[in-house]
């Protein structure tokens, strides 16, 4: 029999983290209502609202989960939207209270 030199590779290093140092979490329905503060129908509109783009259902042994990092980047982009909406309508009143002519008139003076 003769001797076969095999390459050797280099030992795997199992302490090292995947490349992704924050995994994503699967977060079950029932959570997901309680944290929005809903019912499981508004869940079900939302999933089927394509203007609120909300994170898609994942089925897992008849039961739904949603990516814990898309709810994250959901509430970010509601934040936002509420923000800016909130921002046009100061500066629309502000602009109302702007072009007044003034207080209105005293009653028997």
């Amino acid at each position: 029999m003769t001797k076969q030199n095999f390459a050797t590779t280099a030992p795997v290093d199992t302490a090292t983290p995947p490349s992704d140092a924050n995994p994503d979490n699967l977060i079950p329905d029932p959570v997901v209502c309680a944290e929005f503060g809903v019912t499981a129908m508004t869940l079900w509109r939302w999933t089927r609202d394509p203007d609120l783009n909300f994170p898609p259902a994942i089925a897992i042994r008849n039961r739904n989960f949603r990516s814990r990092k898309q709810l994250e980047a959901f509430k970010t982009r509601m934040l936002r939207k509420a923000i800016r909406q909130r921002r046009a309508t100061d500066q629309h009143q502000q602009a109302e209270v702007t072009t007044d002519e003034g207080p209105p008139p005293l009653c028997g003076r």
